[in-house]
């Protein structure tokens, strides 16, 4: 918890600080659009090789190596920076290159669990990192802003770098205590081969929960994308509204962490809390296009990120559970495939009818929600005798 605490604290502030720093020093938003994108472009070609990596040498030793070259990238920006009266071009340049270890640190993570915990316990450790991750991107903000604002550009990336360092540190601690997190497959392909892609979607709870989890993660996407128009057209543009929407979402999904935890035995694969989700995003979209209340705006906003978050976490662990040992790290490099598609795709189309107008796009937004909850209730129904042969070949 601690790990993902401190290096979701290091990501939270880098993102605000990295949107200041090139909106200042560019006059723009190109900058900072690109270094997302790049991650986009990483997480298609990369991310086959980070699932491929974990599964031969261990999520241990790809999180270590991972981290720690990430530290050393902030290190060596932090260092330069801090000579330099231009920085936008080093803090694009270090936005990009750690979108490359991005994908090995984050499918690491995902098969690391685990190798820590037993399948009883895995619903409550899930739950447990994801109320972390929560709480540091709210802090990674915090400091970010406070650094920015007492302090210099060299002062805001050595915040970053610092919650990198400790997170780093964590990992290694766990590594040195627990033998098995080096231990090798016998798998021997290097990259995601399409037999491998094709036997992981055969199993029915393996495809369930890349598609499904995937469109939890599109229909977040899409909340952040609206969160900026819709706090210009329905609450005055009154810049407030924007911190009170995303932390009300926070505060959801904060929530859900804690539900997980108490409740994790009695929770399962239980797929209400996906059709929740899904519903409550398309009323929360049609009640930006109808401009419904603050007050019942703001509970809508709650309960989809407690359902999102459930419901993210639920079928995280469902893949976990169902996919062996030794193909954990490419079960998350495809399902976090499907996420860069899903997500993707969806703010494609609400940002095209957006260009219309912001009716048109809540109206969009509500139609994705619609074909989510479609989806979803689709893939409840459906059986597959097929199973994961390439757990007997591992």
């Amino acid at each position: 918890m601690l790990g993902e605490f401190a290096i979701n604290t290091g990501r939270g502030a880098l993102t605000l600080i990295l949107g200041a720093i090139l909106y200042q020093e560019t006059g723009g938003l190109w900058a900072f659009a690109l270094a997302f994108l790049s991650d986009f472009i990483v997480a298609l070609f990369i991310q086959g090789i980070a699932g491929a990596a974990v599964d031969r040498f261990g999520p241990g030793k790809v999180l270590n190596l991972s981290l720690g070259i990430s530290s050393l990238l902030l290190f060596a920006c932090w260092v330069l920076i801090s000579q330099l009266s231009s920085t936008a071009l080093f803090i694009f340049s270090l936005a990009v290159l750690l979108n490359i270890f991005r994908p090995f640190i984050r499918t690491a993570v995902f098969a690391l669990l685990p190798a820590l915990f037993s399948q009883s316990e895995l619903e409550k450790a899930n739950g447990a990192v994801s109320l972390a991750f929560q709480v540091g991107q709210f802090a990674g903000m915090a400091l970010a802003a406070l650094s920015l604002e007492l302090g210099t550009h060299g002062t805001a990336i050595f915040t970053v770098l610092m919650a990198f360092v400790v997170s780093t540190a964590c990992y290694l601690m766990i590594s040195a205590k627990y033998l098995n997190l080096r231990v090798r497959s016998d798998v021997k392909s290097k990259i995601i081969s399409w037999r491998a892609f094709t036997e992981v979607l055969a199993h029915a709870t393996i495809l369930r929960g890349c598609m499904i989890g995937s469109v939890d993660y599109a229909l977040i996407a899409v909340f952040n994308l609206l969160l900026a128009p819709v706090v210009a057209h329905n609450f005055d543009n009154l810049s407030r509204w924007l911190g009170i929407l995303d932390g009300a979402f926070a505060l959801g999904a904060i929530l859900a962490g804690v539900f997980v935890i108490k409740q994790s035995k009695d929770i399962g694969l239980k797929y209400r809390y996906s059709l929740l989700a899904h519903v409550s995003a398309a009323l929360l979209f049609l009640g930006y296009a109808l401009q419904w209340h603050a007050y019942l705006i703001l509970l809508l906003v709650l309960l989809f990120g407690l359902s999102t978050t459930v419901s993210v976490v639920m079928w995280n662990t469902a893949l976990q559970k169902s996919s062996p040992e030794a193909m954990h790290g490419r079960v998350a490099s495809v399902k976090y495939i499907f996420n860069t598609l899903a997500v993707t795709l969806a703010i494609a189309c609400v940002s095209f009818a957006n260009e219309q107008s912001f009716l048109v796009a809540t109206y969009a937004a509500v139609t994705t929600a619609a074909v989510c909850f479609v989806l979803a209730f689709v893939l409840m129904r459906y059986r597959s005798s097929h199973s994961l042969s390439l757990s007997r070949e591992s």
